[in-house]
């Protein structure tokens, strides 16, 4: 083979080679460029043979692969943040810092916003995004609060954000507890005792213009209301008649934790009392848990729930598990 015949074959496998590689590593959304105008192409491509004819094919050769390479780094840092690691290491100190001190709130929203920052992507943000909402609420920021709540609502499934979910769902049912609660009242104002179900609140006449309270909690549930009197008062045991002077209202899945100021003021992660003993091989390449719950024991697969208990994320260093209230993190067994 003469000269000339090397360096064509050499030219027609560069151009080869530019193409495969372009089209394997181009990352969705990064569009390849485009002519500027197709009338200049077509006007002139008697010039833009010439200019490309006239470098030296193993110049061009060169030029084509370094073009692959730079699309190669472009594909890294895009395959790079849509797939981030979870940092576990760095969650785990988060949640000792948020622990150690429960009352500093704008050092542990400072800690939290700081770390979202720099995790772009990171599987375990709902988590870090829980922390910031509980702080907010104890520290009186309930707009910011329920305006995160309402994004997690928005979560795409997965075992974290299902567990983010659930969170938010239970938080703005309390939120919507205060709602009932206050047209509870004002239909007390009007009649002097409380309705005996909820449903006279809309039917009352000097009401129906009124915002009417939402019927169900975020779960879809009615809410559990009765009337409770004062007989089971200490100190009015054997008052009589007064049966619409008081009230018991729950949502059926919160139960004694529906009411909005008690739940604020619970000690974080206080009531997670399951401490995981072991990590068991599940089906499907998945990984679940066995807790201990103190009289019983009970094996939870990553994603799912088991009574208040959500099992959201095993690691290779932590645990992490959360309630209808708060999240908690555990040292991997």
């Amino acid at each position: 083979m003469n000269l000339t015949g090397a360096i064509e074959g050499r030219k027609m496998a560069a151009q080869s080679d530019r193409n495969t590689a372009i089209l394997a590593v181009r990352p969705a959304g990064i569009l390849p460029a485009c002519p500027r105008s197709g009338r200049q192409d077509a006007r002139g491509p008697h010039r833009l043979e010439a200019r490309v004819s006239s470098q030296h094919p193993l110049k061009l050769a060169l030029m084509r692969r370094r073009m692959c390479l730079l699309f190669v780094v472009i594909a890294s840092v895009f395959s790079g943040t849509a797939a981030r690691a979870a940092d576990e290491d760095g969650l785990l100190e988060l949640w000792k810092q948020h622990m150690a001190t429960p009352d500093d709130h704008d050092a542990a929203i400072k800690a939290c916003r700081e770390f979202s920052a720099a995790h772009v992507g990171d599987p375990l943000l709902p988590v870090v995004r829980g922390i910031e909402e509980w702080h907010m609420l104890r520290a009186g920021k309930q707009d910011e609060a329920f305006a995160m709540f309402e994004a997690d609502l928005a979560l795409p499934p997965s075992p974290v954000n299902d567990g983010a979910r659930r969170m938010a769902f239970a938080w703005m049912t309390r939120k919507d507890r205060e709602k009932v609660a206050a047209a509870l009242q004002a239909y007390y104002r009007k009649e002097v005792a409380y309705p005996k179900t909820l449903e006279q609140i809309a039917a009352h006449p000097k009401l129906k213009s009124q915002p009417q309270p939402p019927p169900n909690d975020r779960f879809g549930k009615p809410w559990n209301y009765t009337l409770t009197g004062f007989e089971n008062v200490k100190g009015f045991e054997k008052l009589k008649g007064f049966a619409e002077q008081k009230y018991s209202l729950r949502s059926a899945v919160l139960g004694d934790l529906s009411d909005l100021k008690s739940a604020e003021k619970l000690p974080y992660a206080a009531r997670i009392s399951a401490v995981p003993q072991q990590v068991i091989p599940a089906p499907g390449n998945l990984l679940a848990v066995k807790f201990n719950l103190g009289k019983t024991t009970a094996v939870i697969g990553a994603g799912t729930s088991a009574g208040d208990l959500h099992l959201a994320f095993v690691g290779t260093k932590i645990i992490v598990v959360c309630d209808y209230t708060h999240w908690k993190i555990f040292p991997r067994p």
